[in-house]
């Protein structure tokens, strides 16, 4: 008799994203590590399906539901990518055997890319390191269990919840849709990378360096990293026409506001908002940032954009409404407007807790662009060092060199650039 195939529910927020997929656009993510030497493919490979057993919502395909998409899971075994055009290439599920990540490994780079509708970087990040722990026990190298969460171990039913789900409050939705939308912005413009590539730059500092800079302004790490940014941008785009504010996306955690185990999608953004007209100083710039995210960075702001992610399923005419209708409809609505909705987006997932080792040199968080904002800004820390990695469409890395000189006259820091296609 066939085994009966598990099936499990994809979160409120992460409906939209098979339902916006074209041939060219996914909503992904990628997370990378480098070790201390190169990596044996066939260890890590059954190292992923080890960390399977940990994580049984991520052994899974997309099925499609006459209302909405959810999660099945995946009895085809897991296949390691080989080298693609280009790193963020979209995924082509048939050929990665269905599965919603694929893994790269070339040399001691193991690069992850994750479509949105499996999880956020910070529960994809989890993944990652219960994969790297076990990889590093194959491999005969005696680490603790702290911090990562050992393939062995029972998962736990609150990591697969849907947390939009518990946290959801009814608002009315024209207010929660102007809430999300916002207004345009300026966008960043230049020639396209040939054949739909990106290109990746890298910042590295001292850790304790770039706090002691942003506690020297009163101010947080990524508020400290946005004012920089938004210099950054007025200084490599300073003859371009703007015609609308600067829009920085900040993502945030909402795990540190509403209390949850979920390993799913529990991510919002706060949208900083910075006029045409206004002082570009860092000073300045930290006060206006700072005042934009105190202002949205509270239990009812955040509890409203929380709540509209749940559109598709609480809204009785949008849960009723079949999937293929829900799918054009939402399709129409991607491709209605062509000005940018944001600037750029700067996302820091902060420290990855990860038991002392030398054969983990370091992570990356690489944040997707598109077209219409086509560079983005991934942030996160591990041991003594802060990894701010560019991602961008376009041929120009001037915003990342400026960025760069900005951030240098404040610590010590290096620049790099990263292969990464």
């Amino acid at each position: 008799m066939k085994k009966k195939l598990a099936r499990y529910r994809m979160d409120n927020s992460a409906t939209i994203y098979p339902m916006v997929v074209t041939k060219t656009s996914q909503s992904l993510f990628g997370l990378a590590a480098e070790l201390s030497e190169n990596i044996d493919k066939t260890l890590f490979l059954a190292a992923i399906n080890l960390s399977f057993e940990r994580y049984p919502f991520f052994k899974v395909r997309i099925r499609h539901g006459f209302y909405r998409p959810f999660f099945e899971e995946n009895d085809k075994p897991y296949i390691l990518t080989e080298k693609r055009n280009f790193l963020l290439e979209p995924i082509s599920f048939p050929h990665n055997n269905g599965y919603p990540f694929i893994t790269e490994i070339s040399g001691r780079f193991v690069h992850m890319i994750f479509f949105h509708a499996l999880s956020d970087a910070n529960g994809a990040m989890e993944f990652l390191k219960t994969v790297l722990h076990t990889y590093l026990r194959l491999t005969g190298t005696d680490l603790p269990e702290k911090g990562v969460r050992p393939f062995h171990e029972q998962w736990r039913v609150g990591e697969n919840e849907d947390a939009f789900e518990k946290y959801y409050k009814k608002y009315p939705l024209v207010s929660g849709a102007k809430n999300m939308a916002g207004g345009y912005a300026f966008g960043p413009t230049g020639e396209f990378l040939p054949g739909n590539k990106f290109d990746c730059n890298r910042v590295s500092c001292d850790t304790v360096d770039l706090l002691n800079a942003a506690r020297a302004h009163g101010c947080s790490i990524t508020v400290f990293l946005a004012a920089l940014l938004s210099m950054a941008v007025s200084v490599s785009h300073d003859t371009t026409p703007r015609k609308h504010n600067y829009v920085f996306f900040i993502p945030v955690n909402y795990r540190k506001f509403f209390p949850s185990e979920t390993l799913l999608n529990f991510t919002g953004f706060a949208r900083c908002n910075i006029g045409k007209d206004v002082d570009f100083t860092v000073e300045n710039l930290i006060g206006i940032i700072g005042e934009e995210m105190k202002k949205q960075l509270n239990e009812e702001e955040l509890r409203k954009k929380l709540s509209f992610s749940s559109l598709m399923s609480k809204n009785p005419l949008m849960a009723a409404m079949p999937y293929q209708i829900k799918r054009r409809v939402s399709l129409w609505g991607r491709g209605l407007g062509k000005m940018p909705r944001q600037t750029m987006i700067l996302s820091n997932i902060g420290k990855v807790d990860f038991p002392e080792t030398d054969r983990v040199r370091r992570f990356m968080f690489i944040v997707n662009c598109n077209a219409r904002t086509p560079e983005n800004v991934g942030v996160l820390s591990y041991k003594d060092k802060t990894e701010i990695t560019f991602l961008r469409k376009i041929v120009s890395d001037k915003t990342e060199k400026a960025f760069f000189k900005l951030l240098s006259d404040y610590i010590p820091c290096a620049f790099f650039h990263e292969y990464i296609h």
